[in-house]
């Protein structure tokens, strides 16, 4: 798990949006498109923890070739761009 200086993990961000509603945006690349996805969980070590490993397996399986976009954001705008496609893409059946 990387960090920044002063401990901020990198590729993870804690945001408080309007209304104080508290969630993490998590970073990564995909097939060569920057990625930024909401985690709306609220703050605390033990969120930010699930967050930093949950970013760290979906970089795994990038490297790997297992990425399904949709298992992990299926209400995201960008499920619709890698949704059933990264399935076919890598061989399994919708």
């Amino acid at each position: 798990m990387g960090s920044r200086r002063g401990g901020a993990p990198v590729g993870v961000t804690a945001i408080t949006r309007e209304g104080g509603k508290q969630v993490y945006r998590v970073a990564f690349s995909y097939r060569g498109v920057q990625c930024r996805e909401l985690i709306e969980l609220p703050h605390s070590k033990a969120n930010e923890t699930y967050c930093v490993r949950t970013r760290a397996e979906i970089l795994g399986k990038i490297a790997r070739g297992a990425f399904v976009y949709t298992d992990y954001f299926p209400t995201s705008p960008r499920a619709s761009v890698f949704g059933l496609s990264c399935r076919t893409w890598h061989g399994a059946s919708p």
